[in-house]
């Protein structure tokens, strides 16, 4: 296992494995690199694994731009997910409070115990992606009031510039007749 910081274990499949054999409990954050969700924790976590009252935790973290398939064996969706994983993944727990030391500490000492099991085989699938017809189907309505204003929008923009061409010209020709008087 090569560390990603003094204490913060960076695994990929088999080092996960292995690193679920060693420990009673191993915190894992699944994460990509670009998510500013992810960089914002990253200072938390780092401080996390420099705790010595975690009851013998190990804190590890997965990046799912180059690990997938461990990312989706374990049900990652979004990022960050960070799980509690027990001895030869004898049973997650999806964590889900607040993103600071303290939360994150008090979870991995006790607050582990009362939270549900987590089980990524029962994750519905994901949702297939909409077009734009599909996300505007049955809003007929809103539809109509939509290309209603938008075809109100263009009026008032042609009218605007008929009418400042038109001005423009009213006076040019004002100016004109001005200048043939004035001779």
């Amino acid at each position: 296992m090569v560390a990603a910081t003094a204490r913060v274990l960076e695994l990929d499949g088999p080092q996960l494995a292995r690193a679920l054999k060693e420990h009673e409990r191993t915190f894992v954050k699944f994460f990509a690199p670009w998510c500013g969700h992810c960089k914002r924790l990253a200072p938390a976590w780092e401080a996390l694994a420099e705790r010595d009252d975690l009851n013998g935790a190990a804190v590890a973290r997965v990046d799912c731009t180059r690990h997938a398939a461990a990312c989706s064996k374990y049900g990652v969706r979004a990022f960050p997910t960070l799980l509690l994983i027990e001895r030869d993944r004898a049973a997650l727990r999806k964590y889900i409070g607040g993103r600071n030391i303290d939360s994150l500490s008090e979870f991995v000492r006790k607050g582990w115990k009362d939270t549900p099991l987590f089980d990524p085989t029962t994750m519905p699938p994901p949702s297939p992606r909409k077009s734009l017809l599909d996300v505007f189907q049955g809003q007929t309505g809103y539809i109509i009031i939509i290309v209603g204003f938008l075809v109100a929008f263009l009026i008032c923009i042609c009218a605007y510039a008929c009418y400042a061409t038109t001005a423009e010209l009213a006076e040019e020709r004002q100016q004109r007749a001005i200048a043939k008087r004035q001779d």
